[in-house]
């Protein structure tokens, strides 16, 4: 089969390469990928490094967001058939630890990561645990399905239902995870929605106002933190998705919350500091990192995809093959592209 792998521990080395359909385990099914999104940190591997976690050890196929058709299942597999459509969750808990067995396998210590740990969807086969896959309602197809996995990261954000209808919500990083969270913040009955960016984020300003987004703010071009401060009468936003991922994003997240305000960080940044504690007390900021996501979330975002709560159509601004696996990670390096979609079989 065709698969793109890391082949060595330095900077780039991904090859398209034929690689043998993998054999399945009694507990295990093997899922024919139809569909498969590119995220920034597939990009990250590439270049080898991910934030603070050891590098993946080489050779190893990326990707962590897909969906496919199951083709064969193990002799121990009851829960799904040949032929059903599933999603695949990105996180693999041990399953017995303390917050496995709560449920939490986001927070578990020895969790493994889809395309990280082991082989991921860029691919045209994987093999893959049975009780970590999700079937798919009818509504839903494979590219929809490709981006549950990001998708759920908004949906954990969301959980403790933190808008309150009327709300002035702001969403700093127009990457993909800001994206959906626009179009979430729009059907929990946001009152208005100003997403932050930066010059090299045109194209996904653009999509942010597809998206119905109210405003659209470009840090290059003026203060967006004193934007928000006049759009909104001195006040502030009420809630704040943070989804740029570094130090600056986050100290402006937390800079253009309102007093009482709720601030949700979604990025993963380098920065180990951040300056603005005073400001989190002083303002009594309600301030909470989305780590991952759990199963549930992932049947969250079923049920909203399934619901138009969440669209792809304005995300995917290019579905590419495998072999245009270089071409793929360009747009997203220069910021030229919403979300990436890899089809095995173009």
């Amino acid at each position: 089969m065709k698969a793109i792998v890391k082949t060595k521990p330095e900077k780039g080395f991904i090859e398209v390469k034929e690689v043998p359909i993998p054999k399945i385990k009694e507990d295990e099914v093997l899922v024919k990928i139809h569909a498969t999104g590119v995220c920034g940190t597939d990009i990250l591997l590439a270049d080898w490094e991910y934030l603070g976690r050891n590098p993946v050890e080489p050779p190893i196929i990326l990707g962590h967001e897909g969906a496919g058709e199951i083709v064969e299942v193990g002799a121990n597999v009851t829960n799904v058939k040949v032929g059903d459509r599933v999603g695949l969750e990105a996180i693999i808990g041990c399953g017995t630890c303390h917050h496995c067995r709560r449920g939490n396998p986001n927070l578990c210590s020895k969790w493994g990561h889809l395309g990280i740990d082991f082989d991921g969807t860029f691919a045209e086969y994987i093999a893959f645990p049975a009780a970590n896959v999700h079937v798919l309602p009818d509504k839903i197809t494979y590219e929809q399905a490709a981006f549950v996995e990001p998708i759920s990261i908004v949906a954990h954000a969301f959980e403790s239902n933190p808008i309150t209808p009327g709300d002035t919500v702001a969403i700093v990083g127009p990457g993909p995870l800001g994206l959906f969270s626009v179009q979430a913040a729009k059907s929990a009955g946001a009152g208005k929605i100003i997403v932050i960016g930066t010059a090299e984020d045109k194209v996904r300003l653009e999509i942010a106002q597809q998206l119905g987004a109210d405003y659209v703010l470009n840090n290059g071009d003026s203060d967006a933190t004193e934007a928000i401060k006049e759009l909104t009468n001195g006040i502030g936003a009420e809630v704040v998705f943070e989804a740029g991922g570094t130090g600056k994003s986050i100290e402006q997240a937390i800079a253009v919350a309102s007093g009482n305000g709720k601030v949700f960080l979604m990025g993963f940044g380098k920065e180990s500091t951040i300056k603005p504690l005073t400001q989190i007390v002083r303002q009594n900021l309600m301030v909470k990192g989305v780590v991952a996501s759990r199963p549930d979330h992932y049947e969250t975002v079923n049920r909203w995809l399934e619901n138009g709560v969440v669209d792809i159509k304005h995300m995917v601004t290019h579905t590419l093959g495998f072999e245009d696996v270089e071409k793929a990670f360009q747009l997203l390096k220069n910021k030229e592209a919403g979300k990436v979609l890899f089809k095995p079989e173009l």
